[in-house]
C-alpha cells in the first residue's frame, strides 16, 4: 500500500473527526481485526502538536480519528504542519496509509 495525501483543513475550537475507509485492491472491506492505529500532527520543524484519538470498526474496514474541540482550540500552527494515518496490521506490518498538511482556521468567537 502507497499512502495517499490528504490534507486536513480544521476550524479551530471545533470538535473534528475524520473518517477513513479501508479497502482491499479488489476495492472491498479490508479486515482490520487485530490492527492498531496511530496518527499525529507536527509542526513543519517536526515537534508534536496534538495526536488523534483512533478508533477502529475491523469488519467494516474503517477507522476514526477525532480531536475535542478543546484540543482544537489550543491547537496553534504558524505554516503547515504534517500529519499520517499509521497501521500495524495482525501480521506485524505497518503501513502509512495517509499523508499531509493540516490548516487550522482560528476562531473569532468562543463559547464557555
Amino acid at each position: 500500500m502507497s499512502a495517499i495525501t490528504q490534507n486536513l483543513y480544521i476550524e479551530q475550537g471545533t470538535d473534528y473527526s475524520v473518517v477513513v475507509n479501508v479497502s482491499n485492491t479488489s476495492g472491498g472491506v479490508f479486515d482490520l481485526t487485530g490492527a492498531t492505529a496511530a496518527s499525529v500532527i507536527k509542526s513543519p520543524t517536526g515537534t508534536l502538536i496534538e495526536s488523534f484519538t483512533t478508533s477502529i470498526n475491523a469488519s467494516a474496514g474503517v477507522i476514526t480519528l477525532s480531536l475535542t474541540g478543546a484540543t482544537t482550540a489550543a491547537a496553534s500552527i504558524t505554516g503547515a504542519a504534517k500529519w499520517d494515518l499509521i497501521v500495524k496490521l495482525s501480521t506485524g506490518k505497518f503501513y502509512r496509509l495517509i499523508q499531509g498538511d493540516v490548516f487550522i482556521s482560528p476562531a473569532q468567537s468562543t463559547l464557555s
